[in-house]
Formats: C-alpha cells, sequence, structure tokens
C-alpha cells in the first residue's frame, strides 16, 4: 500500500470528524480574526453599546457590518462598556497623582493588584510599571483607599496574584 503525504495550509489544521478515508477535510485552526478590519467584516453580533459624551452607556443595533473608522467605540457587552466607562475616570485621577509621584531611592513600583488570594485589592511592589503602579508606596495607597470602589468596578483590567 502506497502513502501520499498532503501538506496541510498554514492555519489549518485536519477536520478529523468531517474527513473520511476518500476526503480529508481542512478547518481553520482558530477562527479568529488576525486584522480589526477582518473583525469588523466577519462580526454577528448586532446589538452593542457605546459610551454618549456625557458618560452615560447607550444601547444600539447595528444595521449592517462594523465600520472600521467609525465603530472602534463599540462594545458588545453593557458591563464592558461601563468598566471602560469607569476605567477613563480611574485614569485621568491617576494622571492627577502622577504629577505628585517622585521616583524614591527605593528601585521598583508600588502596584495596586488583586489579590485571588484574599479576594482584595492589595499594594504590590513591583519590578514593572502597572496601570496604577506608583513610585510611591503611600500615594499608591492613598489611591487604593479614595478610589476602591472604582477599581473594583473595572477589575477587569488591574493584573492579579494568585
Amino acid at each position: 500500500m502506497s502513502q501520499i503525504k498532503f501538506q496541510i495550509p498554514e492555519g489549518y489544521v485536519l477536520d478529523e470528524e468531517a474527513s473520511t478515508d476518500s476526503k480529508l477535510v481542512y478547518k481553520k485552526q482558530y477562527d479568529v480574526p488576525n486584522s480589526w478590519e477582518e473583525f469588523c467584516k466577519t462580526n454577528k453580533r448586532h446589538l452593542c453599546y457605546y459610551l454618549r459624551e456625557d458618560g452615560v452607556v447607550l444601547k444600539r443595533n447595528l444595521l449592517g457590518p462594523l465600520d472600521p473608522r467609525e465603530d472602534r467605540n463599540k462594545v458588545f457587552a453593557k458591563d464592558r462598556a461601563e468598566s471602560l466607562l469607569t476605567l477613563t475616570q480611574l485614569l485621568n485621577i491617576r494622571d492627577r497623582y502622577k504629577e505628585v509621584d517622585q521616583v524614591t531611592d527605593n528601585l521598583g513600583y508600588h502596584s495596586i493588584v488583586y489579590c485571588e488570594k484574599s479576594n482584595t485589592l492589595i499594594v504590590l511592589k513591583t519590578t514593572n510599571p502597572t496601570l496604577f503602579g506608583f513610585f510611591q508606596e503611600d500615594l499608591a495607597e492613598k489611591f487604593l483607599s479614595n478610589f476602591k470602589n472604582l477599581l473594583l468596578k473595572a477589575i477587569e483590567f488591574l493584573p492579579y496574584i494568585v
């Protein structure tokens, strides 16, 4: 019996369920977009949310495909839209705190992270900057204390430890 070798195209895998002894079927290895433009063309969701300039999260039904340029502000889950609104607030406040944050002799950062073990937000010394990392530990503690309620609303954007 002779063997035939096939070269599976890049990005594809053999679909063992659909293939038979007489027919080989390939499927995409991962059915995910490779660019924002491709995402817009292949998006099948029609219900989306966006942030109005006054901070209100609005629901909208898309009538056609996403426009790569015009629809960059759309999200497909209301809770994600609300998290993004909160993140925007936090970043604006953080930038104000950064104006008084000064480099210390103690190398590193004091970052606000979610601790899974204790199910709480903590300030942790890190070697790399994070979204809510400060040079001064007391400033990080103050930010956490003052804005814990907002940080919890945007928890998906915070690093976490186990």
